[in-house]
């Protein structure tokens, strides 16, 4: 299957790897930190590089050189099973930015085995559109395609007309993220297409095209949406009528992403019938406010909004039963009360924006309901709130994200708790020290900053928890010495990245993974901000 493979042979020194290819007779040498840069697959830091990850950077090389495959009698990444034409192509795309034409990644594109195409963050040499023209008149078996217009700056129709030619032969398509400007007709042959997410302000173009085709919906291609969002919507009042009329397209939607949804619910809801249930069969829903509404607040609106918005949520939730995952802005804390109707609800994002209102209560009483239930929760902006309350109540929780800048210190310390993504952000040296000890299997740490860790609590916590299955970490504006960080280094023993921002020693990072190079980089990797992304919500 990897023919291409076996065309080397390598050896050991101390600087780097060497590869001796029996084909040309070239010694290839790369440091280990490139051959780590290869790909996703992460490292533990000093370890050898896997055979894996150097096939990877291999290959890489060797597309890089242009060599002719279509020479060969038959390709070698026809027989490459999917999962490992993404590496090849990721790894390409990271350590040759900018430097890539079509000749290059051709073997990989047109490949039968190639189910997934992720471009959204390539950046060619070339314009992208020769890519799909290349791959219009190959046959495709493309589950997912994820383009961008970023980092482009040639013909921009052109573009579209070739993304048009390779969407119409894309028959088993399942998922399309595009920041290129499509039509609904072009979809018209992907009947099972379940996700569509558009990277670009596309609530007024895909309002008229249903204006004036009032029958699109009927298309077999849209049929089987599950998912239909606009990444960036920036018009509060398009999004408001955008997200009514996918509804009442789509009544079988399960998420419409980012796009706030409450408004548009209620304003279905109040259309219907008395009693009628809508039947709407969203999981996943973001209720909280447009930028005009914020921009009231600032007017004296403040008392009207706040009335409206209960009523808003109250309706909400009878109109979606079934969510899953909720991300919400909390702007009267009588609204939180409904929430204890969601049964299915296993994921909880809340902000609290308003500091002088005492939602507090509200949300213990919201927690004893529905605690059992939630496996992810993330509260921020909240006044007061016992971190060993949360304990008690939501004994599942495997994610837990906390702004404990006013959270109140624990009397104690709760044993094995199953908390494996754990996020604190502004936390005192006691909430520190009760949340990280308290959590004996954490595989992520993100603490941003905690000013109060130092080496002494470092210390204390690391005796109860060594933190032996920690994989990914990030110490921000911390105080730890080269000795603290030594010693976390030390007793994490699976430690893959790890990235420290201290007072004392400046920005540090030992990672395996180039993409992690850097905070804010590492940071966008938690838990909760890929969850709640644009693009994945």
């Amino acid at each position: 299957m990897l023919q291409s493979f076996y065309f080397y042979t390598l050896s050991y020194t101390d600087n780097g790897s060497v590869f001796v290819d029996y084909d040309s007779g070239n010694e290839f040498k790369i440091d280990h930190f490139s051959l780590r840069l290869a790909s996703e697959k992460k490292t533990p830091s000093g370890e050898v590089p896997s055979l894996y990850v150097i096939c990877v950077l291999r290959t890489c090389q060797l597309l890089k050189e242009s060599r002719d495959w279509r020479d060969w009698a038959e390709s070698s990444f026809a027989f490459m099973p999917s999962s490992m034409l993404e590496d090849l192509l990721a790894s390409m795309l990271t350590i040759f930015p900018g430097q890539l034409g079509v000749a290059q990644v051709r073997p990989i594109v047109l490949s039968p085995k190639l189910h997934r195409l992720d471009l959204f963050h390539a950046r060619f040499a070339v314009e992208l559109g020769y890519l799909f023209q290349c791959m219009f008149y190959r046959r495709l078996n493309l589950r997912s395609i994820s383009v961008s217009l970023q980092h482009q700056s040639f013909d921009c129709n052109f573009r579209y007309r070739m993304l048009k030619l390779m969407l119409e032969r894309c028959r088993l398509l399942e998922d399309l993220h595009s920041s290129i400007h499509i039509d609904v007709d072009v979809l018209r042959n992907c009947e099972n297409l379940r996700c569509l997410r558009l990277h670009y302000d596309a609530t007024y173009s895909f309002i008229n095209a249903f204006k004036y085709c009032p029958d699109l919906d009927k298309l077999p291609s849209l049929q089987s949406l599950r998912v239909f969002s606009v990444c960036n919507g920036s018009n509060p009042a398009a999004t408001l009528k955008f997200v009514s009329l996918v509804l009442k397209k789509f009544p079988m939607l399960t998420s419409v992403g980012m796009l706030e949804s409450s408004e548009a619910l209620a304003e279905l809801l109040q259309g219907a019938k008395k009693g009628r249930s809508l039947g709407f069969q969203l999981r996943k829903c973001f209720w909280g406010v447009t930028e005009i509404e914020r921009y009231a607040r600032h007017h004296g609106a403040l008392c009207k909004l706040r009335a409206s918005y209960t009523k808003r949520i109250k309706a909400a939730v009878f109109c979606c039963p079934l969510v899953e995952e909720l991300v919400m802005e909390v702007y009267h804390s009588d609204s939180i009360q409904f929430l204890s109707q969601l049964s299915h609800l296993t994921f909880l994002s809340v902000h609290f924006p308003h500091p002088d209102q005492d939602d507090l209560p509200a949300f213990l009483s919201l927690l004893s309901k529905i605690g059992s239930q939630l496996k992810h929760l993330s509260v921020s902006g909240l006044k007061g709130l016992p971190t060993d309350f949360l304990w008690h109540t939501c004994p599942q929780l495997e994610s837990l994200r906390l702004d404990a800048e006013s959270a109140t210190a624990p009397s104690g310390v709760v044993r094995d708790f199953r908390v494996r993504h754990l996020t604190v952000i502004r936390g005192e040296p006691a909430i520190l020290e009760f949340l990280l000890s308290s959590c004996p299997h954490l595989r992520e740490l993100f603490l941003v900053k905690c000013e109060s860790l130092g080496d002494s609590l470092l210390h204390t916590v690391l005796r109860s928890n060594p933190m032996s299955e920690l994989r990914v970490a990030l110490l921000g504006d911390c105080c730890l010495s080269q000795e603290g960080k030594g010693m976390f280094v030390q007793k994490a023993k699976s430690l893959e990245t790890f990235h420290v921002h201290s007072k004392l020693l400046g920005e540090e990072s030992l990672t395996c993974n180039s993409a992690h190079n850097g905070c804010q980089a590492l940071f966008a990797k938690e838990f909760f901000n890929v969850k709640t992304h644009g693009c994945c919500f």
